[in-house]
């Protein structure tokens, strides 16, 4: 495992808007086909270990909660997501037809966001800790990142990501071995329900997970016209669907409409497949009251675990 260094020209942390904000990357960088889902608006090198990434979150978005001063679960995975990618694009130098395989995921010790207003767009300013594991002929093969979300010089919230970087042949013989590779061609629809009622892709319209009967968990379902979780063809339910399942599963078994938990830790063991059910499952912990883990399984395999939590207790007692 090796870290990386590249040469750019200087990035101030002055809190200037301008340094943070001046301009969205575009969408192939962060792997969105509409403009209108990039968060990234700039990665700069400050050192030979660091990265600083601009964000902005919308005033308002059809899905995510921009409106709370405590951050989106959805909202901090994705932009984790887009700076990973935006950073090899930018940074190493990864070519664009590599695909990027998520391994694990980690949101912690999530707070209200600094100086936070509902009035205007967020800027966040994200430190980075970048490690690259480099193989033959030194491309990157997998990436590590560490970072600390901040707004208004503050930190908000932690987490880290590892990925995959897979080159187009190695992908292939990855998919085509669990012998159900499928891909989305079903067009994205739009926020407004191009494709169905209006409103269809509003997360209170837009149900990820449905509750099985009795303690057996809820099953996935995917809407494949979705345009922020499939805006582009894709063989596999993405990693940040998975991440709004868990999250909409935690907010039914509380009975809290929209309920955001402070932390979530996710190991990704193989794809989620498109083509049969997955079941998720919440399994309280005795030794701790605050966290519930998480289990999905497929075809008679575990393919994802995790935990999460909401940082207070008495919350997880069986229903």
């Amino acid at each position: 495992m090796s870290t990386f260094s590249v040469e750019v020209s200087h990035y101030a942390l002055d809190g200037d808007r301008s340094t943070a904000t001046s301009a969205l990357l575009a969408g192939s960088i962060t792997h969105k086909s509409s403009l209108s889902e990039v968060l990234v608006t700039k990665v700069a090198n400050l050192s030979a270990h660091s990265v600083v990434v601009g964000l902005q979150w919308p005033r308002m978005h059809y899905f995510y909660d921009t409106r709370s001063e405590t951050a989106d679960t959805l909202l901090l995975a994705e932009s984790l997501r887009q700076m990973t990618v935006a950073i090899a694009h930018s940074l190493l130098e990864v070519p664009f037809d590599r695909k990027f395989v998520l391994t694990s995921l980690a949101i912690d010790d999530v707070r209200p966001i600094p100086a936070f207003s509902p009035s205007r767009p967020t800027d966040v300013l994200v430190k980075v800790a970048v490690t690259a594991k480099m193989g033959g002929a030194m491309r990157v093969q997998g990436l590590r990142l560490e970072v600390d979300f901040t707004a208004n010089g503050l930190s908000f919230a932690t987490g880290s990501i590892d990925t995959r970087v897979l080159d187009p042949a190695t992908y292939q013989r990855l998919r085509c071995s669990s012998g159900l590779l499928r891909s989305v061609v079903e067009e994205p629809g739009d926020a407004s329900g191009k494709h169905g009622r209006p409103g269809r892709f509003t997360r209170s319209a837009s149900a990820t997970v449905s509750k099985l009967e009795g303690d057996s968990g809820w099953v996935l379902t995917p809407d494949l016209a979705h345009p922020l979780f499939f805006d582009h063809p894709l063989d596999h339910v993405p990693g940040m669907f998975v991440v709004e399942a868990i999250r909409q599963a935690l907010s039914e078994h509380l009975e809290v409409p929209a309920h955001h938990p402070v932390a979530i830790a996710i190991s990704y063991w193989k794809m989620v497949e498109l083509d049969e059910s997955c079941t998720l499952r919440l399994i309280s912990r005795p030794s701790d009251e605050t966290k519930l883990d998480v289990e999905l399984s497929q075809h008679g395999h575990i393919v994802v675990t995790g935990s999460v939590s909401s940082g207070a207790a008495l919350l997880f007692e069986p229903k």
